[in-house]
């Protein structure tokens, strides 16, 4: 058994080359909600390549390298708060669990850490996976070429608690919904599994089915090889529709309350009702390597092999804004609201740079009329705002260096003014949300009377 050994070498690296800029004080993260600008908000030199994606649990993302360094990160902090290293090779990204993190490496063993880092246990898997090796209520679950599906309990060391002959090689899944976990198969088979490894049901599909289903709202949704995608009832598994499109799928689909958006092979992002399979849009993706697309408050973030990431509207998939990174990406943006997770290739192949994105906010205001000829005349300041998550506003009047709150904090977004004299004056409105904030000043003229001395 591999020893837990910390690498300190590599977190003093990691320390030296963070590099953070934040807009704006550090408030609580406020809901999901994404704007453009998107500017960079922090990040993180990695001395290697790591095995794209990340995985995400909270605040925290966590990577693997394929020299076998288990890397935790804490997103609003910008910096490392554990690293890992399991002594072995690692060819794929960690999978996080409900309170441990599982990273499998070349031996077939299995490394379970708890969340802050710490081995709490390595165990040799029965056989090589064919898919993800996934927790679901205490229980690890994977399928194998061979054509099992397996039920590991990671309590009872490497015991098997279940096993289930598909009769076909096992590529995608597990996924899980009401107690059951589902499978795709190379034969076309979508298998539902109850926890005590019982066959539900199983369908027959058109093409082999190697990006993983979704489950979401009672359906399975899932694409095949030749380019057939369906939609199941999740508790029978009777066909609710199916259509063929141009390319076969490269991802999990993902779901919303009544939208689909496929991912396939011909570079092109669909957005399909749920209800009927209707095409609602569809976009193209400037790369042949197109991304997992990323679903972030009411847009879908789109990208692939290139420095490109565009956002769509959900509803209509009207463009809404794009961001160009310092390098192509890795992988598709992780969603950690409410900023994003960029992995970007290094300045060399054996470098990586986490990027975080944040949204920007813009402020101005101004004065109608622009100035007065006379005190005692009403003047409305109004604030414009782009950005914001449900703006705060509040207007303060500042003379010879001290401001004075004059109105708010009010979602109002104007503040009216009777000046009692004439002179030069500062007014200042203040906006803020639960992420950001900014101010934005205006220089107001009060012209003496005519004949006043």
């Amino acid at each position: 058994m591999t020893k837990h050994r910390w690498i300190p070498a590599l977190a003093l690296t990691l320390g030296a080359a963070l590099s953070c800029r934040i807009s704006g004080p550090k408030i609580v993260p406020g809901p999901s909600f994404i704007s453009f600008p998107l500017v960079e908000w922090g990040s993180l030199d990695i001395p290697g390549p790591v095995n794209p994606p990340a995985r995400l649990r909270g605040d925290t993302a966590y990577l693997s390298t394929p020299r076998g360094a288990v890397i935790a990160l804490s997103v609003s902090a910008v910096r490392v708060v554990w690293t890992f290293e399991t002594g072995a090779a690692v060819p794929a990204p960690p999978e996080v669990g409900e309170n441990h993190v599982y990273v499998r490496d070349d031996r077939n063993v299995l490394h379970i850490l708890d969340l802050a880092g710490r081995l709490t246990a390595e165990i040799p898997l029965p056989a090589p996976p064919s898919t993800r090796v996934r927790e679901y209520l205490g229980t690890l679950y994977f399928g194998t070429a061979d054509g099992r599906a397996l039920a590991v309990a990671p309590e009872a060391g490497s015991r098997t608690a279940w096993e289930f002959r598909a009769g076909t090689p096992l590529r995608s899944g597990p996924v899980f919904s009401g107690g059951r976990a589902f499978f795709g198969g190379e034969d076309g088979h979508v298998l539902a599994l109850d926890r005590n490894g019982n066959q539900a049901w199983t369908f027959a599909a058109q093409g082999a089915v190697a990006a993983e289903p979704a489950v979401a709202g009672g359906r399975v949704y899932f694409g095949t090889s030749e380019g057939f995608y369906y939609s199941l009832d999740e508790a029978t598994g009777k066909k609710r529709w199916a259509f063929k499109l141009d390319g076969e799928p490269l991802h999990a689909p993902r779901a919303l309350a009544d939208r689909v958006v496929f991912a396939v092979s011909t570079s092109v992002v669909y957005c399909l009702s749920r209800g009927n399979g209707e095409i609602l849009w569809w976009r193209t993706v400037p790369s042949r390597v197109v991304y997992e697309p990323v679903l972030a408050g009411q847009c879908v973030f789109l990208s692939g092999a290139s420095p490109e990431l565009a956002a769509y509207d959900l509803i209509e998939g009207h463009r809404t804004g794009e961001y160009r990174a310092g390098a192509d990406l890795l992988a598709g943006p992780v969603w950690v609201p409410p900023r994003l997770l960029l992995l970007e290739a290094g300045p060399s192949p054996d470098a990586s740079r986490l990027v975080i994105l944040s949204r920007d906010a813009v402020l101005t205001v101004g004065a109608v009329p622009a100035s007065l000829k006379s005190p005692g005349r009403p003047v409305e300041f109004k604030a414009s705002a782009a950005g914001f998550d449900g703006p705060v506003y509040e207007f303060y009047l500042e003379e010879n260096g001290a401001r004075t709150l004059m109105r708010g904090p009010s979602a109002k977004n104007s503040w009216t003014w009777r000046p009692g004299k004439p002179g030069s004056y500062r007014v200042i409105v203040r906006a803020f949300d639960r992420v950001l904030s900014r101010e934005a000043g205006l220089l107001f003229t009060v012209e003496k009377p005519p004949g006043k001395t």
